[in-house]
């Protein structure tokens, strides 16, 4: 399956955290009902799970408006190409707060990473790591900006 919640990313990343399982257990159980079920059943890519059940034939792309993400940890992930399943993977040095236009397409690697689909006219053709595992950093690389951040 290409869901991944919350809860699955938190309790992955526990032991690196230095959490153990019982003080993730705890914070658990002092949820409400209706937090737990949000934290059970919402995407990392912030889709509730019954949107990635119903994608035909597994496919991993979901779109959504296109919008800006910025660059929060000075590091892009990239994939060239329209087909970012196996396109290689290129690591950049980039600023902080640099913008990237999106498509508001989005692909969910087979690892859980998620890759947003770059505006072909403003950064040619491909595709930008926002978060995953597997790239020896932790937490998003990409942040997305809301209109009072002054997206245009």
């Amino acid at each position: 399956s290409d869901f991944q919640s919350e809860a699955h990313r938190d309790i992955a990343n526990a032991e690196h955290n230095g959490i153990s399982m019982e003080e993730m257990e705890s914070r658990y159980h002092g949820m409400t009902c209706q937090a737990k079920s949000m934290y059970q059943l919402t995407c990392l890519c912030g889709h509730d799970a019954t949107m990635h059940s119903q994608t035909p034939g597994g496919a991993r792309f979901f779109e959504e408006e296109p919008n800006v993400w910025r660059v929060i940890q000075g590091l892009c992930f990239r994939k060239d190409g329209v087909e970012p399943a196996n396109a290689p993977i290129k690591k950049s040095k980039r600023a902080i707060g640099e913008q990237l236009l999106s498509t508001g397409r989005c692909w969910l690697g087979p690892s859980g990473g998620m890759w947003a689909e770059l505006e072909p006219s403003k950064h040619g053709v491909g595709w930008a790591l926002v978060e995953g595992p597997g790239f020896g950093v932790e937490g998003p690389l990409l942040e997305k900006m809301s209109a009072s951040d002054g997206q245009q």
